[in-house]
């Protein structure tokens, strides 16, 4: 694009003084037919070219995929990246990215953190919940799936290979409350319906239930329209936060305290069993979370002083679904058509050392050095060692080998140590 700046008088250069002497000729006082323009006297103009911003890939980019679409190619792998290094142009999610950082972060990808942290302080976190709540904002959430959906229709085919994926990690997905740009609230279930209806991508939902409006809102929806999900599990656990609570004060000999929280956890628990059970979904899982073979001195080494094996062993863990599970057939719900699966935590504590504040803990596995540690790595030094990729809410992107690493009995990385030097664009 050309436009008009005001510049100074125009200079005039002499060869013979090897300076600069200034003319002091009339000011230019003609028109400009050829762009419709008439100026005063005494302003000078110029032409300077201006480089317009690519809002958009260039003509010989889009020309490439519509020929490759002849191959009908169904992933980045089968195009050359050098030939679509500005696919993201224009869509400002993906601003500074070039196809390269676009395919390692899309064949990665595992899932975005709508919500990082908890609400229910179980004291026994098998997804290591931070205490701190950090929320992604709705218009980002939304910002980001525009930004595939525009790739991928450039593209011509889906760039992301599964039909599943984690829309929280270390979090409760159903305590998600947000708002979009114009301040409508906005939950999992809103969030989840864009995601599916956008991207035609499902998710699932694990949680330790809810004891809000909102979120009790966002079950209901589920109910009426399950189609953005593909699971519904429900964890049952004594370490719950009602729970300890419960059994602290009982501890005290303050019965009247004890009983007021663990009822307050049954009817939480019976409310969330009895809204879940009118979701239509593939599969739902009553998840009853107990040791095998707990004692004091492996619960009091590997977790807390505050934790015994009476508490938190099978037996509890069994007759607190049960008087849960009563409440539901005192209102004739029936739930015979869900799943029932005892999860060991043992497995969880051995690898991870969780805390009490169900955060990883050092107690039992010495952490072992990472020299990725708090540091920010490039897409190439990451694209060499990836396992799998999640998107923090303020739009960072971390590295976890947390499956790898389950598998190996490693050391855990928890989210965000490891960033990629690559973020998106969230406001």
């Amino acid at each position: 694009m050309i436009s008009l700046v005001q510049i100074k008088p125009i200079s005039l250069y002499s060869t013979s003084l090897n300076k600069k002497s200034y003319s002091k000729s009339e000011p230019i006082r003609s028109s400009y037919p050829e762009i419709g323009l008439n100026y005063p006297s005494g302003i000078y103009f110029g032409a300077r070219i201006k480089k317009l911003p690519l809002d958009k890939p260039s003509k010989k980019t889009m020309q490439y995929l519509e020929r490759m679409k002849q191959n009908r190619p169904s992933s980045l792998c089968q195009l050359d990246m050098e030939k679509i290094q500005d696919i993201c142009a224009g869509i400002d999610v993906f601003k500074g990215w070039s196809a390269s950082d676009f395919k390692i972060f899309t064949e990665n990808f595992a899932g975005i953190e709508l919500q990082r942290g908890c609400i229910h302080k179980c004291g026994h976190c098998g997804a290591c919940s931070p205490a701190k709540i950090q929320t992604m904002k709705f218009g980002n959430f939304e910002k980001f799936i525009d930004g595939i959906a525009t790739v991928k229709n450039r593209l011509g085919f889906d760039p992301l290979p599964f039909d599943e994926y984690n829309l929280f990690s270390s979090s409760d997905p159903m305590i998600y409350a947000s708002v979009d740009n114009e301040g409508n609230p906005k939950n999992f279930y809103d969030a989840s319906m864009l995601f599916y209806n956008k991207l035609g991508k499902k998710t699932y939902i694990t949680t330790a239930g809810w004891h809000s409006k909102f979120s009790q809102q966002a079950a209901e929806k589920f109910a009426q329209n399950p189609d953005s999900i593909n699971s519904f599990s429900i964890s049952v656990s004594t370490f719950h936060d009602f729970m300890t609570r419960s059994y602290a004060a009982k501890r005290k000999g303050k019965d009247k305290e004890a009983k007021y929280w663990r009822d307050k956890y049954i009817n939480m628990m019976g409310n969330a069993l009895k809204t879940a059970c009118n979701i239509k979904v593939r599969k739902g899982i009553i998840l009853s979370q107990y040791n095998p073979q707990p004692s004091d001195t492996y619960i009091k080494s590997y977790m807390s002083d505050k934790f015994n094996a009476v508490d938190h062993g099978p037996a509890a863990s069994q007759k607190l679904l049960r008087d849960i599970l009563k409440t539901l057939e005192q209102d004739g719900v029936d739930i015979s058509h869900w799943a029932h699966k005892n999860y060991s935590f043992k497995s969880v504590v051995e690898l991870r050392g969780v805390s009490p504040l169900g955060r990883a803990s050092k107690k039992y596995i010495p952490a072992v050095e990472d020299t990725n540690n708090n540091r920010i790595i490039t897409m190439q030094q990451a694209k060499k060692d990836l396992s799998y990729i999640f998107v923090a809410p303020g739009g960072k992107i971390w590295r976890s080998n947390y499956y790898k690493i389950y598998a190996s009995r490693s050391s855990v990385q928890e989210p965000g140590n490891v960033y990629l030097e690559k973020s998106l664009n969230f406001e």
